[in-house]
């Protein structure tokens, strides 16, 4: 077999660009920054779904996999970005322009943060009543998994295959949580509880991984029926030997942490927690302003929004003479504000705020001069996480700039 020696030497210097790209300085800067996005974004496969950048070019080999959250991958990682940090700073500003000068600022103090909070990162809850690990995976695969053809309804199954594997590597960061005292506070165990005892009480059919699934297995054109048939019980067979059981481990680690739990809920009580405290204020916000002086700020903003409050509802027959509690549960114990706990209430809510984002939308653009075409759905949080959920939320969808708000 003879090879064209235009395209060997075209492999050949692809792949010498190949190595020199990942494994030594990239002249440039911007190629640069191109590699650390790249090299993480590659180990990450749940984030590439999300962003859906490299579909359009036929790439899916990371379709059927779940992002590592092992502590290996996490020392991994740390050892990268510092790494990253170092050859970043070797970059001598006088060369760059002024956007790249920009970037690199904010990639250095990005990159300068996360790793000032290497020494904290057992310091959370992967597991939550809000966003955690254990209600963002049903709705990850529900929502950003795309099943459009036979071959995605395999991945998607593929990724379902994984749940343990994941779940497990979650149970490893939870006992060594465990081990340095780092224990959800008793509420968020009595609520993740109750959520993930519904979620596996639920039958296979009409779980959310196993409805949102066929679902959009019956918008693929053209799929046989003895192919179908085979997906469908591919699906319900691992949501019954692999999901459930990852969920019921899970159930099981926090029944038995419960008894040890006890109902703080600070950051103050975690190791080290002042200083933890003080890095969070730092990289949520990005302000040198100390815990007192910003807790200072939110009292004077808090009593200044009050005292509005209480003129609206003052005007709106409420007594605002009691103290400001009193005022805010009057309003709140007044039925008329809400809708209906009904199958037809929850309907007429959802319809008002459609109507609301289609008003606002309409009036924003007459008060803007570029405004973005983004459409947004609004729809019900799903039932397994009703109880536990926030108020409402929002998230982007792939392939397109559309959100639902949930």
């Amino acid at each position: 077999m003879s090879f064209n020696p235009i395209l060997l030497t075209a492999i050949v210097l692809l792949s010498a660009a190949s190595i020199n790209l990942l494994f030594f300085r990239p002249v440039f800067i911007a190629v640069f920054f191109e590699r650390v996005f790249i090299e993480l974004a590659l180990r990450d496969p749940e984030t590439l779904s999300r962003l859906h950048l490299i579909e359009s070019f036929g790439l899916k080999f990371h379709q059927d996999d779940l992002t590592d959250i092992s502590e290996e991958h996490q020392t991994w990682a740390y050892k990268k970005l510092s790494k990253d940090l170092d050859t970043l700073r070797t970059y001598n500003a006088i060369s760059l322009s002024k956007s790249e000068n920009y970037s690199k600022d904010i990639l250095d103090y990005t990159l300068s943060i996360y790793m000032g909070g290497e020494k904290y990162r057992y310091h959370n809850y992967p597991v939550n009543q809000v966003f955690g690990i254990q209600n963002e995976f049903p709705n990850f695969m529900a929502t950003i998994h795309p099943i459009e053809s036979k071959d995605d309804a395999a991945d998607y199954i593929a990724r379902l295959s994984k749940t343990d594997l994941k779940f497990s590597q979650l149970l490893d960061g939870l006992r060594i949580r465990a081990d340095k005292g780092i224990i959800p506070p008793k509420f968020i165990i009595e609520q993740v509880l109750v959520e993930m005892q519904n979620f596996v009480s639920t039958k296979n059919d009409n779980n959310i991984l196993y409805k949102s699934f066929i679902d959009r297995l019956d918008n693929i054109q053209n799929l046989q029926p003895q192919i179908r048939d085979n997906l469908l019980s591919g699906t319900r067979n691992e949501i019954d030997n692999t999901v459930y059981p990852a969920y019921r481990k899970l159930i099981v680690y926090f029944e038995e942490l419960l008894p040890i739990a006890d109902d703080r809920a600070g950051v103050w009580k975690l190791p080290d927690g002042d200083n933890f405290y003080n890095y969070c204020l730092q990289s949520h916000t990005t302000t040198s302003l100390t815990a007192e002086e910003i807790h200072n700020i939110g009292l004077d903003q808090v009593g200044r929004i009050q005292q509005k409050i209480q003129e609206k509802l003052g005007k709106l027959g409420y007594n605002t003479q009691t103290s400001f509690y009193q005022t805010m549960k009057e309003f709140a114990d007044n039925n008329k504000y809400y809708y209906e706990n009904s199958d037809l209430g929850r309907s007429q809510a959802l319809q008002d705020y459609k109507n609301y984002i289609e008003d606002s939308t309409l009036k924003s653009k007459s008060l803007f001069s570029g405004v973005v075409n983004n459409s947004i759905s609004v729809e019900r949080v799903p039932q397994y996480k009703e109880n536990t959920s926030p108020v409402a939320y929002c998230q982007r969808q792939p392939k397109s700039e559309a959100i639902t708000a949930l």
